[in-house]
């Protein structure tokens, strides 16, 4: 593997305690009231102190080598269902458990760019909301066995969950595989060749 993506409901929460320490003696609902007033005021910057998940990583306990995005997006759980925004539950502390991380080698990490991470609050069928996100991977033509010097001829591939592009960079090569998956194909030429 050159990279992996990691996704899914990793169940961390927010924990005011790490960063607010007089939080460990309120109760449930004035830290759920707390952490409410800061997602309505949209300062989700705020909540990344609080998030056990970043605590982890830095600590070196948990998918220490992975990386992830900002969090400019509200908590994505536990959401009332039915409902096209972001309210929660009394029940428990509104949190982000839904998350996708990415770990790459060393030699592939400038590969790969993240684009896009975010939430869709319009899926209500769930007490969580999705998220996604979008990367850029730059995929080598040829990978030497020796050195770190990356091709400076390769195909540019932007995946996105509800789209797939292809871009071709190198205006020699014309055909590239789609594994089945509908694209476009431009060698950067073509009128539009940089847009898909």
């Amino acid at each position: 593997f050159h990279h992996i993506i990691w996704m899914g409901d990793l169940n961390y929460r927010l924990d005011l305690a790490r960063g607010l320490p007089r939080a460990a003696n309120w109760d449930h609902e004035v830290k759920w009231k707390h952490i409410n007033n800061i997602v309505q005021a949209a300062r989700y910057d705020e909540l990344a102190v609080f998030d056990e998940l970043r605590g982890e990583r830095e600590l070196g306990n948990a998918f220490a080598s992975f990386s992830e995005g900002p969090l400019h997006f509200p908590p994505t759980f536990k959401v009332v269902r039915g409902l096209p925004t972001s309210s929660y539950q009394i029940l428990r502390l509104p949190s982000y458990c839904d998350r996708i991380m990415w770990h790459s080698l060393p030699r592939h990490a400038r590969h790969i760019t993240l684009v896009e991470y975010s939430s869709m609050e319009q899926y209500c069928t769930s007490d969580h909301k999705p998220v996604y996100a979008v990367f850029e991977l730059a995929i080598p033509k040829r990978i030497r066995r020796f050195g770190s010097v990356v091709p400076t001829s390769a195909v540019k591939c932007t995946v996105d969950v509800l789209l797939l592009r292809v871009h071709v960079i190198d205006t020699g090569r014309r055909a590239v595989g789609n594994g089945g998956a509908s694209g476009n194909v431009h060698d950067g030429n073509e009128p539009g060749g940089d847009s898909a």
